[in-house]
């Protein structure tokens, strides 16, 4: 039996949370796609990699279906293309399996205080409203939107912070954990969160060929793992629970998990 495990580092979110339909956004055509390529009887699993800063909004003429599906075949075009590609070297008739796992601590983000926070909300409701008013690029726009929900999240988190109730849920994600799944030369790491696109990229330049890292792994996690530069600023790293250091925790970890798999 064929079955595929596909990895692509974007947000699913062609569509936005005005929708009021239940969907895969592009992911579903790609997979659509892949499967009028392959026969619909292929299993195709869809995991998203590190795209904590990858938003599809500056590639789209609008949120509609006709977009996510455009958008969804072109990914399924190119894995279709890598397919064809393929020889009969590529091909193993059998291949080694292993796991491991690592428990690492993530050191937690400095949050704002509440009239900081507040400060952010008002900035950020008025920077969207004139940008409303300027008629500025839809992309531009949503930018500005999602900085909005960023601080009024920053509010929540900052009202958290204050009562001790965001340090009590800390401890709930403590020790979090990395995985690490290896399939003859190949390797899969699990990283939990919303991690920015670099971690995942050094990842890969630190381990062997064929490393593919997938996000959103191992349960609730909250939060963003920015970089060190974007630290305070955007609705990313307002956002963020924990410190931009913990990127680089994670890196080490997924990288000696990785070392540890017979080549």
């Amino acid at each position: 039996m064929l079955a595929m495990a596909l990895s692509y580092g974007m947000h699913p979110t062609v569509l936005h949370e005005d929708s009021t339909l239940v969907s895969a956004d592009f992911p579903y055509y790609t997979r659509l796609h892949i499967q009028e390529h392959l026969g619909d009887s292929v299993p195709i699993v869809y995991h998203t990699g590190p795209s904590g800063n990858q938003s599809p909004r500056r590639f789209v003429d609008g949120q509609t279906f006709a977009e996510a599906e455009r958008l969804g075949r072109k990914l399924g075009a190119a894995v279709c293309l890598a397919l064809n590609e393929l020889t009969s070297a590529d091909w193993l008739a059998t291949a080694h399996l292993a796991g491991r796992l690592a428990k690492v601590e993530l050191p937690p983000n400095c949050i704002r205080d509440l009239s900081a926070a507040q400060r952010l909300l008002a900035d950020s409701r008025a920077h969207y409203e004139q940008l409303r008013r300027d008629r500025a690029p839809r992309a531009e726009i949503r930018t500005a939107e999602c900085a909005v929900f960023g601080a009024e999240g920053t509010m929540t988190l900052a009202r958290a912070a204050a009562n001790g109730e965001l340090e009590a849920r800390l401890r709930t994600y403590r020790p979090i954990e990395v995985q690490a799944l290896g399939i003859g030369p190949g390797c899969l790491i699990g990283l939990p969160g919303e991690c920015f696109t670099e971690y995942g990229l050094e990842i890969k330049r630190q381990t062997r060929p064929h490393t593919f890292v997938i996000s959103l792994v191992n349960g609730e996690l909250q939060g963003y793992i920015v970089t060190p530069g974007t630290a305070g600023s955007g609705y990313e790293a307002t956002n963020a629970v924990f410190a931009p250091e913990s990127g680089r925790v994670l890196v080490d970890a997924a990288a000696e998990l990785a070392a540890g798999f017979v080549r």
